[in-house]
């Protein structure tokens, strides 16, 4: 991953969290992710609904590093971050 660089990144996350960030159960999948979205000009992190809120043991992005694309967003305080609804009502 070191000599690799990208356009755009498409991340997926196992929690989003409103005063750290996003999150993994992996250490190896967490530091691969981080170097990611390091080497990349954009970043995607791609969530259902249900994964905000929710607090795994490895944070590899904090929430201005990446654009959030998920279904739908409640109870987290969305001024913080920077989204995209796929099924906006």
């Amino acid at each position: 991953m070191e000599n690799l660089f990208f356009d755009v990144v498409f991340i997926g996350t196992n929690g989003i969290y409103e005063q750290s960030g996003f999150f993994t159960s992996n250490e190896l999948e967490a530091s691969t992710k981080s170097l990611a979205m390091k080497h990349a000009r954009i970043s995607y992190v791609v969530s259902d609904s249900t994964k905000f809120n929710q607090l795994r043991p490895v944070k590899f992005a904090s929430l201005n590093e990446a654009t959030i694309i998920t279904d739908n967003i409640s109870n987290f305080d969305t001024s913080k971050i920077k989204y995209i609804l796929t099924n906006p009502k």
